[in-house]
């Protein structure tokens, strides 16, 4: 069975302003849902890695990013992170790395556009 998740529009577009922000490095934020099926808001989150082809997230940071949005009623779906000048599609450093069951939304990006997104989610665990 597929599942259908949604994501507003004006939503894809502030995520691929701030992926745009941060060409040429990555981008990176956590997504949240408050109702099943859709994406509805999201809070971005510092690239600690200081590298263009890779990011990383502080734990501390999305612990209180995620403590906030609950408070609001919002759950973590996933994470938002953009690829510049690379398709928008999981690298094997983010297969290494997803979170099962978590969405994941990646952006294309080059110089000053959003070329593209396109949404993942890995079941279970990869066998290492």
């Amino acid at each position: 069975m597929t599942e259908i998740i949604k994501i507003d529009r004006k939503l894809k577009e502030k995520l691929a302003e701030l992926a745009v922000s941060a060409y040429p490095c990555e981008c990176c934020a956590a997504l949240f849902t408050k109702e099943g099926g859709s994406i509805d808001d999201y809070c971005p989150l510092q690239n600690m890695s200081g590298e263009s082809g890779h990011y990383s997230i502080d734990p501390a940071e999305l612990y209180e990013c995620e403590l906030a949005y609950k408070k609001k009623g919002y759950e973590i779906a996933g994470f938002f992170h953009s690829h510049p000048d690379a398709p928008a599609v999981m690298s094997e450093e983010d297969e290494r790395n997803v979170i099962p069951y978590m969405f994941y939304l990646v952006a294309s990006v080059s110089g000053d556009s959003c070329r593209g997104m396109r949404l993942w989610r890995m079941d279970g665990v990869k066998e290492a």
